[in-house]
């Protein structure tokens, strides 16, 4: 994820006169421009529920509890799988993870995911060491996409109260797409570290992944094509917003 912080540090530095820019910000279609007001008002309500979806994919991701257990990013046990988890297959113990903890549901005993016993996930060590390393690797990204999303809602603001310049269509493109797909990224390999290469005991999606997933990458690709779609109000404007 670091690189995409370093693409966003530069394209927010770039100066917004080059023509490659310009071009960005008169790029729209007539019908957006037309219902403008209607067409920012709707990225508004979007940023907002994305925001909140990646605060509690956030909560889920770093809480153990009852709150850790309703957002938890997967859940494993319940049945074991090694005779195909027909329904008739041995009942084993119930854990929830995050990537902080993963925790017992029966008596809420928790673990850090970088030190937990490897049977608890329910694979073989080389899979077990995917995953901690998997979790390991989505917690920057994770803090960095609650972030991100704060900056990009201040730009959607900024577009929204007729404070509009190409540098805020811009980030807010950057954000949508390029941020959105590199996230959404991390998230597919927590997903088949800690989920798919599970082989030994059921393991499921949890809620808390799924809101994450949604609020963090989702979201932001339907108020990408909004904001593309839009052209700035002055796309001669100065760059006044550097952020």
């Amino acid at each position: 994820y670091c690189p995409a912080l370093m693409a966003g540090v530069v394209v927010a530095l770039c100066p917004k006169r080059l023509c490659c820019f310009q071009k960005l910000g008169e790029f729209g279609c007539e019908a957006f421009e037309e219902r403008r007001h209607q067409v920012l008002r709707i990225c508004e309500v979007l940023s907002f529920t994305g925001l909140v979806l990646a605060v509690c994919g956030f909560t889920g991701a770093f809480t153990k509890g009852d709150i850790g257990e309703v957002l938890a990013w997967v859940k494993y046990g319940g049945r074991s799988r090694s005779d195909g988890g027909a329904d008739n297959s041995t009942n084993v113990a119930e854990f929830y993870a995050g990537v902080k903890w993963i925790c017992n549901v029966a008596d809420d005993r928790c673990q850090e995911m970088s030190k937990v016993n490897c049977t608890y996930l329910g694979s073989p060590h080389e899979k077990c060491t995917d995953c901690q390393e998997a979790a390991g690797k989505t917690v920057i990204p994770v803090v960095l996409c609650v972030l991100a999303y704060a900056m990009y809602a201040h730009n959607t603001w900024l577009r929204y109260h007729h404070k509009d310049s190409v540098q805020a269509k811009t980030m807010c493109c950057f954000a949508c797409f390029f941020a959105a797909t590199n996230f959404l990224l991390v998230l597919l390999n927590y997903w088949r570290a800690c989920i798919v290469t599970a082989t030994l005991v059921h393991a499921e999606m949890g809620f808390g992944l799924l809101l994450m997933g949604v609020g963090g990458s989702l979201v932001k690709y339907i108020c990408g094509f909004l904001h593309l779609f839009l052209p700035v109000e002055d796309s001669g404007s100065e760059d006044r917003h550097p952020l």
